[in-house]
């Protein structure tokens, strides 16, 4: 197994875990959040984690105590062996959160990504999912155009 990359900090969170598993290699983020009135992880993010965890085989994932450290192992992308999978997005962030960190794993998985998200469709902080929808049916189309 390869050696895990140390990085500090919240920033660019779904990014580094895309990466990660990408790449397959390990990483661990510390200091996140550190000094913050609520340090550590957001469930927002421990949430993204589990659905990575979904449509990966065999991926790692240690949280400490605080919330403020951690070990991400990636596994194999596998899209859920291509089995329809429900998945709750919670409601802290819009569904479109989860989705622009989903869809650059899932295009390089085993089989077709087969998922039902539920959650909040618009929200402040994220793009609304009706506007990232064209965008999400392009890419997904292309990507079969290719294939053939």
């Amino acid at each position: 197994m390869s050696k895990s990359t140390n990085l500090n900090g919240s920033n660019y969170f779904r990014l580094r875990i895309i990466y990660s598993c990408l790449f397959s290699k390990p990483i661990e983020i510390k200091s996140i959040r550190q000094d913050s009135m609520n340090p550590g992880m957001r469930d927002y993010e421990a949430n993204f984690l589990k659905l990575v965890c979904q449509v990966t085989n065999g991926s790692k994932v240690e949280i400490s105590k605080s919330g403020d450290i951690l070990k991400f192992i990636p596994g194999v992308i596998t899209n859920n062996y291509g089995e329809m999978f429900e998945f709750n997005c919670g409601n802290e962030r819009n569904i479109t959160y989860f989705l622009e960190g989903l869809l650059p794993i899932s295009l390089f998985g085993k089989e077709p990504l087969k998922c039902s998200m539920t959650g909040i469709t618009n929200n402040t902080q994220d793009i609304s999912v009706l506007i990232n929808n064209k965008f999400f049916y392009r890419l997904t189309h292309l990507k079969k155009s290719h294939a053939d």
